[in-house]
């Protein structure tokens, strides 16, 4: 995953035509530092904000450039909203009941800060398996809140986080979805669980990740 992004990065920079010292000048730090993401040796990757830097001085969007989701996504209407908050029971469902996302007392809504499609909902991560070995890497702890978007599932990339159904139980998890030489599978960012090979269903995109104080 964190490769994948060191080579969006370099991508994005040579399809601007920018030079690393460019794009160093531009966020006031050192063409070292830019080096040192676009190395696939290193561990050193950008902030989220750093991120979003690089994207408004390439002219690529934050999502391709963090997450590898096609850019043909943000030509669809994309909304900034309150969504439900769901039990892994729906969100592991073929078919989401409509009314979740009717205004409804009965139902907590969260303000999700990234743009989204219509039927984004959020969900709250349980357990350990997606905190990250590298201390440097992206990790979503137990109890933090993930914002999933179903409308942007079609076409992920390898290296992109996903809720996914199992297609025996029906069961939702939240893995990294994995696709290599033909085969595709579901890996934990946290080495002591195991891959998931058995076939499933992906339901929706991981957008991004809230941790309540």
């Amino acid at each position: 995953m964190m490769e994948s992004v060191k080579k969006r990065i370099k991508q994005a920079r040579r399809d601007a035509k920018l030079s690393q010292e460019s794009i160093a000048e531009a966020m006031g730090l050192s063409r070292q530092m830019i080096g040192l993401w676009e190395n696939l040796d290193k561990k050193d990757v950008p902030s989220i904000e750093q991120m979003r830097k690089i994207a408004g001085i390439t002219g690529r969007s934050a999502a391709w450039l963090m997450l590898g989701i096609s850019e043909s996504f943000s030509d669809g209407p994309r909304i900034r909203s309150d969504v439900p908050l769901i039990s892994w029971v729906q969100a592991g469902a073929p078919k989401m009941p409509l009314d979740l996302f009717e205004p409804n007392d009965a139902i907590q809504r969260l303000a999700c800060p990234a743009p989204h499609g219509e039927h984004t909902f959020a969900l709250r991560v349980e357990g350990n398996s997606m905190i990250n070995d590298n201390p440097l890497g992206k990790s979503y702890p137990h109890d933090s809140i993930i914002f999933c978007d179903p409308d942007q599932r079609g076409g992920v990339a390898s290296g992109t986080p996903v809720i996914a159904a199992m297609l025996d139980s029906g069961e939702a998890t939240f893995k990294i979805y994995i696709r290599d030489a033909g085969r595709q599978w579901l890996a934990p960012l946290n080495t002591e669980y195991d891959r998931i090979y058995e076939p499933f269903e992906i339901r929706a995109l991981v957008l991004g990740l809230f941790i309540p104080s």
